[in-house]
């Protein structure tokens, strides 16, 4: 059985990107195919914003959080400079007031290491964060947060997450010389 096989298994759409598809090409594919325009979008890992970059920026509103604010290459409609864990307390706890929103993305800074373990990125992490956000800790905000206002999930990440998944994408990339995978999934379905 093929790595595209096992893990398609639980998707109802599911393909393996041409090797060298770009991301914001794969997420412009995601997005048009399962929201209708305008999107609303809360990014909790938004960077640059170049995951937008392919789309006519006149059908997003973008919602951004990330700890560092970048050299965007789209700019956010509102843009929150904190922690993703910080932003999803202060949603539910409601001193941040969230608009209506479509769907949930996260991309957390991520390298892989020897023995299937990952870190936090450090060269991409701003300074006084560096060690107090780790990938997982990013995830489970995303899922806090998109359980809590029931909204879907669309994630890059190296391994899937367990949920109902509408679609799933599979990227190959080179991690370490060997044959590594990006997943971009969209997860719409969060019933226990």
């Amino acid at each position: 059985m093929s790595k595209q096989e096992t893990v398609c298994k639980n998707a109802e759409n599911c393909f393996l990107a041409k090797h060298g598809t770009k991301s914001w090409d794969i997420v412009k594919r995601i997005l048009l195919t399962f929201f209708k325009p305008p999107i609303r979008i809360l990014d909790l890992t938004y960077g640059t914003g170049r995951f937008y970059k392919s789309l006519d920026r006149s059908i997003l509103t973008i919602t951004a959080v990330d700890v560092e604010k970048h050299k965007w290459e789209v700019e956010p409609n509102v843009f929150y400079q904190m922690r993703a864990q910080e932003f999803v307390n202060k949603v539910i706890g409601k001193s941040i007031e969230l608009g209506e929103i479509d769907v949930v993305v996260v991309d957390p800074p991520w390298d892989a290491l020897k023995r299937g373990k990952i870190k936090y990125n450090i060269r991409l992490a701003a300074r006084p964060y560096r060690f107090s956000e780790n990938p997982e800790s990013i995830i489970n905000a995303a899922l806090l947060i998109v359980k809590s206002l029931g909204k879907p999930l669309m994630y890059k990440y190296m391994r899937v997450i367990e949920c109902k998944h509408k679609a799933l994408w599979i990227s190959e990339i080179k991690i370490f010389g060997n044959k590594g995978y990006n997943y971009y999934g969209l997860c719409v379905d969060w019933k226990e």
